[in-house]
This record gives structure tokens, sequence and C-alpha cells, in this order.
């Protein structure tokens, strides 16, 4: 990824986070997508800048799969937390502006487009803090290593 690319993409990322926040409500509400990507394209250029897993570098060398993985995983994931929320006695209610009426459970339809980019989001955040992880554990006194795998693949 050219650098050029990537400022813009980390541009991009840094409106899409905070854009909803300064927006009128009756705006914002509509923006709700813009949080759960905002994120990935904050935080995964500097993951690849700084060497870190970066399912971006993935992609540039063809391989998708790390990608398919974390989006199947949320979605699955999601479906699950939405089933298990469905039958508790506090449960979440969800008011989503865009077909609110169209339900899975509790949560409608669009609201499930959010998991698979929350893992996403997941997955870059904790790719950019992993190293500070280390550092925090060979500061207790741990002589092995942490060993993210999900990190590895």
């Amino acid at each position: 990824m050219h650098k050029a690319a990537a400022i813009t993409l980390l541009l991009i990322g840094l409106l899409m986070v905070t854009v909803p926040l300064v927006v009128p409500p009756q705006i914002g509400a509509y923006l709700f997508g813009s949080v759960w990507l905002g994120f990935i394209f904050l935080l995964e250029p500097i993951n690849r800048w700084t060497g870190r897993a970066s399912f971006w570098r993935d992609l540039s060398r063809g391989d998708f799969s790390r990608l398919r993985a974390l989006l199947w995983a949320g979605m699955i994931c999601g479906v699950f937390w939405e089933f298990w929320n469905w039958f508790a006695a506090a449960k979440w209610f969800y008011t989503v502006p865009i077909l609110p009426e169209w339900k899975i459970f509790a949560m409608p339809l669009p609201g499930y487009l959010g998991f698979p980019a929350f893992a996403v989001e997941c997955f870059a955040m904790f790719a950019l803090i992993a190293p500070w992880l280390e550092w925090v554990s060979e500061k207790l006194g741990r002589t092995e290593k942490l060993g993210w795998r999900v990190l590895e693949l």
C-alpha cells in the first residue's frame, strides 16, 4: 500500500469515528455504520506501518483467509449473542433507524451487519495493543511469550 493511500485511509477512518459525534443526533443516528468501519480504516494503516499483524497486508499478498475467518466469526458470534439476548431476563432492546421492524430475535436485520465489522475492528485494535501486552507481561516477570495465536495466522 502506498503511503499516500494509507494516510488517506487513516484520515477517512478518523472522520468516520468523529463525524457521528459532532453532527446533530437526527443525522448521527444514521451513521452507525461509519463507527463500525471507522476504527478499521484508522488502525489498519498504523498496524501495517509498524509491522503488526494486518489483514490488509494479508490481502495485498492475496491471502483472504484471516479476513474471511474474522467476518464469519463475527457473524456467528453475533447470531449467538442475539439468540442468548432474546431469552435473557435482562435483555438489550435495539433502536436502529433503518428497517426497525425487520427483526431476528430482538435485533433489527441491518444491525447484524455490524457483527462481522466488529470482529475485524477488534482484530485491528488487538493487533495494535498486542506488543504492549507483551511488554507488560515481561514487566510482571513472565518469562514465556504470551503467544498470540490469532496474530500468527
